[in-house]
């Protein structure tokens, strides 16, 4: 089972047999918890690498990249029909 989950479970448990409703808030325990997987996923590199070509304009520019080799910017943004000139620049960027 998944840690996130154990922990919601756990959170919400204890706030269940607590006799005051305010002593635990098990939403508040488990975003505590998830803060801590966050900080955890931060560290990896690769989610570094996931994040940077995660979206979808990533794909189809290294994927073009990939199969023409070096290429200008204008060749670029004519081999993406739907791709603006904004976002591709952004793209770029993003993957240097």
């Amino acid at each position: 089972m998944h840690t996130d989950v154990k922990n919601w479970e756990r959170a919400h448990k204890q706030g269940f047999e607590s006799n005051h409703p305010r002593k635990t808030n098990p939403t508040k325990a488990f975003m505590k918890s998830r803060r801590a997987v966050d900080l955890e996923n931060q560290k990896c590199p690769i989610r570094n690498v996931l994040d940077r070509i995660g979206d979808r304009w990533s794909l189809l520019v290294l994927l073009n990249l990939h199969e023409i080799g070096t290429m200008r910017f204008t060749v670029i943004k004519r081999a993406i029909d739907d791709i603006s000139q904004r976002m591709l620049s952004q793209t770029l960027r993003r993957l240097e």
